[in-house]
């Protein structure tokens, strides 16, 4: 957590850029910066939030926000860059003591090899500050995250790839007495392709480490997994045209220490995903997942989704999208806490002009728990502007 004073400093420093880069919109203009886009790009939001917290409080507030970011963006046939840096600067109505002025960075390289390479790959960083309802606490919870991650495939024969990737990612909470973790992974496997017609098999095997800090617990746990999956095109081409796929399996040893004592446990998990080309302006994707999440208060929560999305191309000028989720928690360790929880949200984009667009967002959820505090509804419904310069 950080010191008020640099807080204050922070606060200071984001309202200055911000006011810089929107006053410099008409001047900035487009630039071109060694065969890449530099472009500026603000969003400003207004939403209405029945339950800003996300429990059964049901504190109401309208939120408005902006967003000002500086995007640079190069594509070539020996890579492509991205990066962007801005601030969300958002202000409530009513709740002032939950305005925040957030700042936000990415970079991403694709490896800048040969046309044709067999090696492909990429590394990406991040550092993201965020003010959101926590799912598993459920309560407007400010936090800053930074990330890092490595990745590479290489093509050793026409049906053989080699591929791994290191991830790390540190995440700070700024609210209440919650923990701090890092999460530290590395990843190694196989890919087999065209085992049977165009459907290959993927096997990987991931060593991973967990530490928290700074909550009433303190975690320590090293998980080692084995995933086995399958992609391609899995289900009968003659009638799914154009689909991608994937499915795996994983199993899983958890070895934790903390200051409860020990404990050791196995887990099982999925993770599938699907996106058809149903039409060329109709996609729809299908995905189902099951994994084992630590959260911010130190509970191990099994985390089971599914979910269903279609997005549709109207016209030239106008999109739209319908998604589907639904969510069950199971907190495992001696609490006798579970979540069935459903959400739906539509959105509907247009485009204005050339670099002017906006949009319409709309979302409902509705959680039953076995716990009174986790029994709610919440409706969210937003306004947007988008411009590109």
């Amino acid at each position: 957590m950080r010191p008020s004073t640099q807080k204050l400093a922070m606060k200071f420093s984001a309202l200055a850029f911000s006011t810089l880069l929107l006053a410099s919109q008409t001047l900035l203009g487009f630039v071109e910066l060694d065969r890449g886009e530099l472009l500026l790009e603000t969003r400003f939001q207004a939403v209405h939030d029945s339950n800003i917290r996300g429990n059964n409080i049901k504190e109401s507030d309208t939120i408005f926000s902006v967003d000002p970011t500086l995007r640079y963006e190069r594509s070539s046939g020996r890579g492509s860059l991205g990066a962007s840096a801005g601030f969300n600067i958002m202000r409530f109505n009513d709740f002032s003591e939950f305005d925040s002025e957030n700042f936000h960075a990415e970079f991403n390289l694709g490896f800048p090899v040969a046309r044709g390479s067999p090696l492909a790959g990429g590394v990406n960083f991040g550092y993201i500050e965020d003010t959101r309802v926590d799912q598993f606490v459920n309560d407007l919870v400010s936090s800053e995250r930074t990330s890092f991650g490595l990745n590479g495939q290489y093509r050793v024969r026409q049906k053989i790839s080699v591929r791994g990737d290191l991830s790390f990612s540190d995440n700070k909470t700024a609210t209440g007495n919650f923990s701090d973790s890092q999460d530290k992974s590395a990843r190694a496997g196989i890919i087999i392709h065209d085992v049977w017609q165009s459907v290959g098999v993927t096997v990987d095997y991931r060593i991973r480490r967990l530490k928290t800090s700074g909550g009433t617990v303190e975690r320590n746990d090293k998980d080692k997994s084995i995933f086995i999956g399958l992609t391609g095109q899995l289900l009968p081409e003659h009638i799914f045209h154009k689909l991608e796929a994937y499915a795996s399996f994983s199993m899983q040893k958890i070895d934790s220490s903390s200051t409860g004592g020990q404990n050791n446990r196995s887990a099982v998990g999925y993770d599938a995903q699907l996106s058809w080309e149903a039409r060329p302006t109709t996609n729809i994707n299908l995905s189902f997942s099951k994994d084992h999440q630590v959260t911010i208060n130190d509970e191990i929560v099994e985390n089971s989704n599914w979910s269903l999305g279609v997005q549709q191309q109207f016209s030239q000028l106008m999109t739209g999208s319908l998604n589907a989720v639904w969510r069950k928690l199971n907190y495992i360790g001696g609490l006798n806490r579970n979540d069935d929880r459903f959400g739906v949200t539509a959105s509907l984009a247009y485009v204005l002009g050339r670099n002017w667009s906006a949009g319409l967002n709309v979302s409902y959820d509705d959680s039953n728990s076995n716990e009174d505090r986790f029994n709610y509804d919440r409706l969210q419904t937003g306004i947007y502007s988008t411009f590109r310069f």
